[in-house]
């Protein structure tokens, strides 16, 4: 309203002034100044303009938070939030790092907590603005300190544990052990999780080994096991494993915890194990971007997700375990309060998730433990899609494999959507859809050339 009224007086001034002298067009100049001046004044003092900068920017995971409790914080607070998904910490680290999207709340997992602190990437959470960080169990912000020393930059989200969904009526008997993914009795039927940080972990700990070894003849034994299994799987997927399992279309996949939860009330025949070798326990918790936008809607966003009711209310939509004392104890369902896929017992919480000297190792010597041979296609794409995105490795990184092309930051994250838009087996060596790939790449760059 206030925005068209300015347009029509200044359209009637300019045609009014047309014929005037110069003197005379200066002084409706001078007009047309002040009447804008008072048009801005009075549209702040009535509240009409819609661009007050009074909203959030969040950057979150895909499927990660009840959009209820997001209709319900703008109503109570009046923030707006704007509100985006990635699937992958490596997705989102660059955008942050880049600094290009100025995000005010951000939901990385532990391990990427740790690098983006170190990088200087985090603000300081004033917890004067957070008063329901009280309501966080003490034991999970102690956990915290593994990867947020002094508990200056993150607040503990949601957590949970690494392990396998099997469906039992598709597999011989019950499952406790990773040796499952590598059996190739279940060849076709088996749907590997889509991160390296995650499959060598598993790859250790089944050898016998510490998830977060940096033993090199170690991390190449791993290395080997994760090639024989490649002709087993039948999908690399995040995400995509929920529907899959619920749709019988595989015996086992590797899954989050929270995911389970929602699988197994959808499909009774699937059972979640923390295999006996032993996982890793995880925590996703909320940041602060140091270039965000609006630090105190930040600090409003995240303490009003530490409420106990909104964080109870959310743990019932999503389903990922719930760090909130408070909220743990408003629990009804004793069926879930008692599961032991939410809550596991402590014996199961063994081996944190502390990767990044074993990434660090990978990064700094891919020649030796990657040959990108046609054999090694999903290792290659492990490596182009979250060691080399992550590490940032030297831009001029060729990939000798099928793709046959050096893969820029952009390049990588255009092959990885594509592969995942056209449902193809991210390791595939077939030349007619490799082809495809690289003409995808070729428009990427230039769509993107053309925005820049």
């Amino acid at each position: 309203m206030i925005k068209v009224t300015l347009e029509v007086i200044t359209k009637e001034i300019r045609r009014v002034a047309n014929p005037l002298n110069n003197k005379e067009k200066n002084e409706m100049k001078k007009i047309l100044f002040y009447l804008t001046l008072f048009t801005i004044a009075f549209g702040l003092m009535t509240g009409c303009s819609k661009d007050t900068g009074n909203k959030v920017y969040v950057y979150n995971w895909g499927e990660y938070i009840d959009p209820d409790v997001l209709d319900s914080f703008e109503e109570e607070t009046g923030i707006e939030v704007v509100y985006d998904e990635f699937e992958q910490n490596e997705e989102m680290y660059p955008k942050i790092k880049a600094g290009a999207v100025q995000y005010d709340v951000v939901c990385p997992s532990d391990y990427m907590i740790q690098k983006m602190s170190d990088e200087g990437l985090l603000a300081e959470i004033n917890y004067d603005n957070v008063p329901n960080i009280k309501n966080i169990d003490p034991a999970y912000l102690e956990s915290s300190k593994s990867f947020d020393p002094e508990n200056k930059y993150s607040v503990p989200y949601c957590w949970g544990t690494l392990g396998i969904l099997y469906n039992k009526t598709m597999v011989d008997g019950p499952i406790d052990s990773w040796g499952a993914i590598f059996d190739d009795k279940y060849t076709g039927n088996i749907l590997m999780i889509d991160s390296v940080r995650d499959a060598f972990g598993i790859a250790l700990s089944y050898l016998g080994y510490d998830l977060n070894s940096t033993d090199e003849s170690q991390l190449e034994e791993a290395k080997e096991l994760l090639k024989q299994q490649y002709p087993l799987v039948q999908a690399y997927v995040v995400d995509q494993v929920r529907d899959k399992m619920i749709g019988g279309e595989a015996a086992i996949g590797v899954i989050y915890s929270g995911e389970a939860i929602f699988t197994q009330r959808e499909n009774p025949d699937l059972e979640y194990v923390v295999p006996n070798e032993g996982s890793n326990v995880w925590i996703d918790g909320w940041v602060i971007p140091k270039n965000c936008r609006n630090k105190e809607n930040a600090e409003a966003f995240i303490n009003y997700m530490c409420d106990a009711k909104i964080a109870l209310k959310n743990f019932e939509y999503i389903t990922y375990s719930t760090p909130n004392a408070a909220a743990r104890d408003m629990i009804t369902d004793e069926d879930i309060k008692n599961s032991k896929v939410a809550f596991p017992e402590q014996s199961v919480q063994k081996g944190r998730r502390v990767i990044d000297a074993l990434l660090l190792m990978l990064c700094s010597n891919h020649i030796s433990l990657f040959p990108f041979t046609e054999s090694n296609n999903i290792l290659v794409y492990f490596f182009c899609h979250s060691l080399s995105c992550f590490y940032g490795c030297p831009g001029n990184m060729r990939c000798d494999n099928q793709l046959g092309a050096i893969l820029n930051l952009n390049q990588r994250i255009s092959s990885r959507h594509w592969l995942h838009s056209q449902n193809i087996k991210t390791g595939t060596t077939d030349p007619v859809l490799l082809q495809s790939l690289r003409q995808s790449i070729l428009v990427h760059d230039r769509t993107s050339s053309q925005i820049q």
